[in-house]
C-alpha cells in the first residue's frame, strides 16, 4: 500500500488448491516474488523489503 510499484494478494491455499501446486507450497505464510522467487515462514518488513529490491 506504501508503494504503488508492489502489489500483494494473500489468499488461502485450501480455497485454490491449484496454486498449492503450482507453487509446490508447503506451508504458510509463503511469499511468491514475480512468480518464481518463493519462501516461507514469517518474515520482518526488512527482509521483505531486501528479497523484493534484490
Amino acid at each position: 500500500m506504501e508503494n504503488s510499484n508492489v502489489q500483494a494478494e494473500m489468499i488461502d491455499i485450501f480455497a485454490f488448491p491449484e496454486l498449492k501446486s503450482k507453487y509446490n507450497i508447503m506451508g504458510v505464510p509463503a511469499l511468491i516474488i514475480n512468480d518464481k522467487d518463493i519462501s516461507f515462514g514469517k518474515q520482518s518488513i526488512e527482509e521483505i523489503i531486501e528479497k523484493i529490491t534484490k
